[in-house]
């Protein structure tokens, strides 16, 4: 039987609240209807809505799922960084590709102890096929490889500047950024691992001078992962994209577009 809004508003009353307990502060989890899907364009404008429609500045993001849309992933970190005071990320279980960005202008990652986070580097499409920009800069395919050495440059540019300006992951010091000669140890660590879903370990983090703790709260575990389960059962039964799960809010949006927020 499908869940409706107010059934699931009910499951999620008790979990909502052991998971800010369990964080210390207001969260908002970003939940696509699959971990297959992830971020486009139309995301932006609907993380910058919601977030201008809930009280608490300094947050928790939860993150869990895939990328897909690089660009549109980097909009919506500045989003973030812009619209909260501060913010912390949670990463319970994955985060992969282009949502990797969303936690580079945090304040502080928080990584249960068996998450996976991989690789952040784009994919491109040629002829039909996808490909791994950094792994064909030299290409015999000359149209393949211009466009990975494209992709790549905006790629590299804006995840650097995404570390390396503040307030970012970056544990700043007495010096800038640049000068720890860091650039190419983050693009090696973050971009340019044997695999695309190759892990980055905390231990890896933590030697980039990143503010990264691990985290073995089995509770906050636990009620993250009920949390995006039930939330990924009712996308899927009722054909939505996605939606904004925070402390006391939900917002979805509809077919066309549109965003709803449920009636308490």
């Amino acid at each position: 039987m499908a869940i409706k809004i107010d059934e699931l508003e009910d499951k999620l009353s008790k979990i909502r609240e052991t998971i800010r307990e369990r964080l210390g502060r207001e969260f908002v989890v970003l939940i696509y209807k699959s971990n297959g899907d992830g971020i486009i364009e139309e995301d932006v404008q609907i993380l910058k809505y919601f977030l201008e429609h809930i009280p608490a500045k300094n947050l928790t993001i939860v993150l869990h799922g895939e990328g897909e849309d690089f660009v549109s992933a980097v909009y919506m970190t500045h989003v973030l960084s812009e619209d909260l005071s501060t913010y912390n990320a949670y990463v319970p279980l994955q985060c992969s590709s282009a949502l990797c960005c969303l936690f580079l202008k945090a304040n502080k990652l928080i990584r249960a102890k068996d998450c996976l986070i991989t690789q952040v580097d784009p994919i491109i499409q040629v002829d039909g096929r996808w490909f791994r920009a950094i792994k064909n800069m030299h290409s015999e395919n000359t149209i393949l490889q211009e466009q990975a050495r494209s992709v790549l440059h905006y790629a590299r540019f804006h995840v650097t500047q995404l570390i390396g300006t503040k307030p970012s992951l970056f544990k700043f010091k007495d010096v800038d950024y640049d000068d720890f000669g860091h650039t190419e140890e983050i693009v090696t660590q973050f971009m340019n691992q044997e695999q695309h879903t190759s892990s980055i370990t905390i231990k890896e983090m933590i030697n980039l001078d990143l503010n990264v703790e691990e985290n073995d709260d089995k509770e906050l575990l636990t009620n993250s992962k009920q949390l995006i389960e039930l939330c990924q059962e009712y996308l899927k039964e009722e054909n939505k994209r996605m939606m904004l799960v925070s402390s006391t809010s939900i917002i979805l949006n509809n077919e066309e577009g549109h965003l709803i927020i449920p009636d308490k």
